[in-house]
């Protein structure tokens, strides 16, 4: 079909109730399911050359995130595949291979972030994870999708009265300077 499948899938039991919260499939695609069924949902993550798309949409206010799916997802139940959600990607235009920042800048990059960004009353701040991957911008001038490859941080912010609150930190690997 075309796609990477570089990872393990993820594979999650699923009844009617959590196939219905599930936007990828619409409402009259689960119309074959009873209350009582249950099924699995299985789910590959796309990777080009290698890396991942995330697993998470991104947005700033300067730019906005394309609507491209990062699971190649499939219901699987005791009568087989029954639903199958897969968009794929087409690449038409590639730039010349280019050096990335390394691991030890991304970390340095991030550190310095959050040391620089004012704290709550009592967060706790941890910084985990560091994966490249890609990243999917839309350009609205020439209608196309870009493309990049940026290092991932998950940043959790701990307080004494409240869960925890997680955040990405995204490095520019081409250009080692924090994601805006």
């Amino acid at each position: 079909m075309g796609f990477d499948i570089t990872s393990e899938p993820e594979i999650y039991v699923i009844n009617k109730k959590a196939l219905e919260s599930i936007s990828i499939f619409k409402k009259d695609q689960l119309e074959i399911f009873k209350e009582e069924d249950e099924a699995y949902l299985i789910q590959y993550r796309k990777s080009i050359n290698g890396l991942n798309l995330p697993a998470f949409n991104t947005f700033s206010p300067a730019k906005d995130y394309s609507s491209i799916d990062p699971w190649v997802s499939f219901i699987y139940s005791k009568n087989g595949i029954e639903l199958f959600s897969y968009c794929p990607i087409e690449i038409v235009d590639k730039t010349e291979n280019k050096n990335i920042c390394s691991y030890e800048t991304a970390i340095s990059v991030a550190k310095s972030y959050v040391e620089n960004t004012k704290l709550y009353n009592s967060e706790i701040v941890n910084v985990s994870g560091g994966e490249l991957n890609y990243i999917t911008e839309y350009d609205y001038i020439d209608h196309v999708v870009n493309i990049k490859p940026v290092w991932i941080f998950i940043k959790e912010s701990l307080f004494n009265d409240r869960k925890p609150f997680y955040d990405s930190i995204i490095i520019d690997a081409l250009t080692g300077n924090k994601y805006e």
